[in-house]
Protein backbone atom coordinates (compact mmCIF):
# COMPACT_ATOMS: atom_id res chain seq x y z
CA UNK A 1 0.00 0.00 0.00
CA UNK A 2 1.35 3.42 -0.87
CA UNK A 3 1.93 5.23 2.74
CA UNK A 4 1.25 8.83 1.06
CA UNK A 5 -2.57 7.69 0.68
CA UNK A 6 -2.28 7.25 4.38
CA UNK A 7 -1.10 10.75 5.43
CA UNK A 8 -3.23 12.56 2.84
CA UNK A 9 -5.77 13.80 5.86
CA UNK A 10 -2.39 15.27 8.00
CA UNK A 11 0.75 15.80 6.24
CA UNK A 12 3.96 16.67 7.48
CA UNK A 13 4.74 20.41 5.63
CA UNK A 14 7.50 18.67 3.85
CA UNK A 15 5.14 16.05 2.73
CA UNK A 16 3.08 18.82 1.33
CA UNK A 17 5.98 20.04 -0.24
CA UNK A 18 7.07 16.86 -1.86
CA UNK A 19 3.38 15.83 -3.28
CA UNK A 20 2.66 19.06 -4.89
CA UNK A 21 5.86 19.41 -6.34
CA UNK A 22 6.02 15.75 -7.45
CA UNK A 23 2.34 15.76 -9.31
CA UNK A 24 2.10 19.19 -10.12
CA UNK A 25 6.29 20.57 -10.85
CA UNK A 26 6.02 23.66 -8.54
CA UNK A 27 7.91 23.90 -5.52
CA UNK A 28 6.44 26.12 -2.46
CA UNK A 29 7.10 27.09 1.33
CA UNK A 30 6.52 24.29 3.47
CA UNK A 31 3.37 26.61 5.18
CA UNK A 32 2.46 27.98 1.88
CA UNK A 33 2.15 24.28 0.75
CA UNK A 34 0.66 22.72 4.08
CA UNK A 35 -2.18 25.60 3.46
CA UNK A 36 -2.55 24.94 -0.32
CA UNK A 37 -2.82 21.01 0.95
CA UNK A 38 -5.93 21.67 2.54
CA UNK A 39 -7.30 23.53 -0.60
CA UNK A 40 -6.19 20.54 -2.69
CA UNK A 41 -7.92 18.11 -0.29
CA UNK A 42 -11.63 20.55 -0.42
CA UNK A 43 -11.10 21.06 -4.17
CA UNK A 44 -10.90 17.32 -4.83
CA UNK A 45 -13.85 16.90 -2.95
CA UNK A 46 -15.84 19.26 -4.97
CA UNK A 47 -14.74 18.31 -8.38
CA UNK A 48 -15.40 14.76 -7.03
CA UNK A 49 -19.05 15.70 -5.78
CA UNK A 50 -19.58 17.66 -9.22
CA UNK A 51 -18.63 15.49 -11.60
CA UNK A 52 -19.80 11.92 -9.54
CA UNK A 53 -16.31 10.27 -9.36
CA UNK A 54 -13.13 10.13 -7.74
CA UNK A 55 -10.93 12.83 -9.71
CA UNK A 56 -7.89 12.02 -7.74
CA UNK A 57 -5.24 14.42 -6.07
CA UNK A 58 -3.36 15.05 -8.90
CA UNK A 59 -6.32 16.63 -11.37
CA UNK A 60 -7.17 18.39 -8.17
CA UNK A 61 -4.02 19.50 -7.53
CA UNK A 62 -3.21 20.97 -11.15
CA UNK A 63 -7.00 21.72 -11.54
CA UNK A 64 -6.74 24.33 -8.32
CA UNK A 65 -3.32 25.68 -9.38
CA UNK A 66 -4.09 26.78 -12.85
CA UNK A 67 -7.82 27.43 -13.11
CA UNK A 68 -8.75 28.48 -9.41
CA UNK A 69 -5.56 29.85 -7.41
CA UNK A 70 -4.44 32.78 -9.70
CA UNK A 71 -3.14 34.05 -6.82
Amino acid sequence: MNSSVLDLDNPSPEMCVNKIFEVSGTKLDPDIAADLWRKILQHKWLMSEKLGRDVGFRTACIDLLENVDQA
